[in-house]
């Protein structure tokens, strides 16, 4: 495992990251008027203004950020005092974050959706060594988060990294277990109006490894993102075939605009560079990537703003590349990401997502070489 992200678990991941349920809906929502904005044909890149707005919580850090029904919500983790990892959970009230207790002391959350400001999920894993299930879900019912059953056993060593939800309600999450020594993707799923968990057979997914997120669309439409990506059409899983030219990749954040309008975003490795930035597309008949720089940096997560323009945030250890180590690729007219936006007072940026209004929200830390401080910033 790779050192930057240790305590993250490799995201490699969550996964909120996209993260997720209210702005993959106004993503979807957003599609007829937008759908031409495809590779190369984006608008001008200009270098809109980030604002940053971090918890007043020290040895903290955040993962994922979802925003529906006017509720916007981001989890994550600090340290804690009984136990190496505490769950945290805060909800941005318009003015400043809110931090309602939580059910456990000894958990992590790594992904959350919002599917009404009365119905939110998040998901993680405990930190009890001897309980049944690491994997864990907890619900806000608008008053509490309560720990949710799940109502079977999926192994001390299992643990959930992202959640999203349908525009129909159905809820997915995707995670881990290991089984013989060996990660196997994980994937839970809630139906609409139902109240049982229920496990997926991942049975044809292929090589996905550890599964960092989850981009539902449709119950027939769902992929998972890991070492490679799977998608499930109702019936069962199938492996995606990548490009060649992105052998070796690790996916982390997606999002869509549509079935046929699919973004996906990570890194790879060479000898040279390190960690480099991967982007891929999806048309509805094939993956592509996407021309990004050639530079030290990865990417956890990709969103649309309100002109329907992909923005993917990161992190760099590359203090010429950004001293700060907050990394924003934006796609330009060219069909290229390109690095022009600065998120001042930012570290390392796991998730963005864009709100209700067309703002994007990212999470993170104040600094890639130190992840517990938390961070959060808003760009209009």
């Amino acid at each position: 495992m790779d050192t930057t992200r240790t305590l993250r678990v490799s995201r490699v991941t969550r996964v909120t990251g996209v993260g997720r349920a209210g702005p993959r809906r106004a993503a979807l929502a957003l599609a007829t008027g937008v759908l031409a904005l495809a590779v190369g044909t984006a608008p001008a890149v200009a270098a809109p203004r980030w604002t940053a707005l971090p918890p007043e919580a020290p040895d903290s850090v955040l993962y994922d950020v979802s925003s529906a029904d006017g509720a916007t919500w981001a989890v994550g983790m600090s340290y804690g005092k009984e136990s190496l990892f505490a769950p945290y959970a805060v909800r941005w009230d318009g003015t400043s974050w809110v931090t309602p207790p939580q059910p456990l002391a000894a958990a992590r959350l790594d992904g959350v959706a919002v599917r009404a400001a009365d119905d939110v999920w998040a998901v993680g894993a405990d930190d009890v060594p001897e309980d049944e299930n690491g994997a864990l879900i907890q619900h806000w019912d608008g008053t509490a988060w309560e720990v949710v059953d799940l109502g079977m056993s999926l192994g001390a060593s299992s643990r959930l990294n992202a959640i999203d939800v349908t525009p129909g309600g159905d809820l997915w999450a995707i995670g881990v277990r290991v089984e013989a020594g060996v990660e196997q993707p994980l994937a839970l799923t809630l139906r609409a109006g139902q109240d049982q968990w229920e496990e997926v057979d991942m049975t044809g997914a292929g090589d996905v490894g550890f599964a960092s997120d989850v981009l539902a669309l449709a119950p027939d439409d769902v992929y998972v993102f890991g070492a490679g990506v799977a998608h499930f059409d109702g019936s069962g899983w199938k492996q995606q075939q990548l490009p060649g030219s992105v052998s070796g990749v690790l996916l982390d954040g997606a999002t869509a605009r549509a079935r046929d309008d699919v973004w996906a975003v990570g890194h790879a490795w060479d000898e040279t560079l390190g960690r480099h930035p991967v982007a891929l597309h999806f048309d509805g008949a094939a993956w592509e990537a996407v021309p990004v720089l050639r530079e030290p940096g990865q990417l956890f997560d990709i969103a649309f703003d309100a002109t329907g323009t992909p923005v993917a945030v990161g992190e760099t250890r590359d203090p010429q590349v950004e001293p700060e180590g907050n990394y924003v690729l934006t796609l330009a007219a060219n069909g290229a990401f390109e690095h022009v936006e600065h998120v001042a007072g930012g570290g390392t940026l796991f998730d963005v997502e864009r709100d209700g209004e067309g703002r994007l929200w990212a999470v993170g830390s104040t600094s890639a070489w130190d992840d517990m401080t938390p961070f959060a910033a808003r760009r209009q």
